[in-house]
């Protein structure tokens, strides 16, 4: 009972999400159009990767990048401006969950090795920054969060049409995010490493031949879930390929997967459609969806 209690409430949106389901199965019952309403697609690729970028992390790739830039950093604000960047950009490519998990423990690592006055001045507040970039950042692309790839899928738009409109917001929210830093950074410049260099703090993860197999096969995945999510390729082949290879080779990244979100957008995707089939929601969409493309300027 105890576990049962612990799980809900480390998984509280997957919790809701069945509830909303179940609730709404009694007033429309389950039936042949309950599999409609799941996007399979959208789950495929979900998974697919969140699994590649599992595996791209165990070969430490995102530390070495991080490694090789912080090390040019010589002052407490390039250090910053590094640190909440790295979450910003990539989680336009990785999603904005995997650009924190990344990079915060990176952050405090890397703060440590600091005075305790930059540290007690900084610690906080870069954190909480790189949570805003990481989520700002990962509106731009499709695969940024798992909200934009279900919306983009839905949507039918182009790429470049996905990314024309995203790309004011993003830009807006950068700039926001770099006058807050240069403001910030001019308050304390200087900037004392109590141990020797940051790289000291990093594996060279290429040394080992294995380690760049493995990456040129997790950076081949992750291209073809891009082609995949650009509608170039079939969602089954991608889905297929990671599975087969995770099977055969590393079957631990399998036990990566966030399973518990793949069962909160199938709840979901299952609640929205009873709603879609409730004659009154349906009336109330109806009305609605004129007024909302009107403001949003789609035709």
């Amino acid at each position: 009972m105890r576990k049962k209690i612990m799980f809900l409430k480390k998984e509280p949106v997957l919790f809701i999400s069945i509830v909303l389901a179940a609730g709404s199965a009694f007033v429309v019952a389950p039936d042949r159009k309950y599999f409609s309403y799941i996007d399979f697609r959208t789950l495929g690729i979900l998974f697919s990767l969140m699994a590649i970028v599992a595996g791209l992390t165990e070969t430490g790739l995102f530390d070495q990048m991080a490694e090789k830039l912080l090390n040019r950093a010589k002052s407490m604000t390039g250090i910053v401006m590094l640190l909440v960047f790295l979450c910003f950009f990539l989680s336009m490519l990785v999603t904005n969950d995997v650009s924190l998990l990344t990079f915060v423990p990176l952050t405090i690592t890397v703060l440590n090795k600091m005075e305790k006055e930059i540290r007690e001045k900084w610690m906080l507040k870069i954190i909480v920054m790189q949570t805003i970039a990481a989520n700002l950042g990962s509106m731009l692309t499709p695969v940024g969060n798992p909200q934009n790839l279900y919306l983009y899928g839905k949507s039918e738009m182009g790429i470049l049409a996905f990314l024309k409109l995203m790309f004011p917001y993003t830009l807006l929210s950068m700039l926001l995010l770099v006058i807050w830093i240069v403001i910030e950074g001019r308050r304390k410049r200087n900037l004392r490493m109590e141990n020797g260099n940051v790289s000291e703090e990093f594996g060279n993860v290429q040394s080992n031949p294995m380690e760049k197999g493995k990456l040129a096969v997790y950076l081949g995945l992750f291209a073809v879930s891009l082609l995949t999510v650009a509608h170039l390729l079939p969602v089954w082949l991608l889905f297929g390929m990671v599975l087969v290879y995770l099977t055969v080779k590393n079957q631990e990244i399998l036990k990566k997967v966030d399973y518990c979100l793949l069962g909160t957008f199938a709840a979901l995707f299952i609640f929205i459609g009873n709603l879609g089939r409730i004659p009154a929601f349906a009336k109330f969409l109806s009305i609605l969806s004129p007024t909302v493309l009107l403001f949003s300027g789609w035709n």
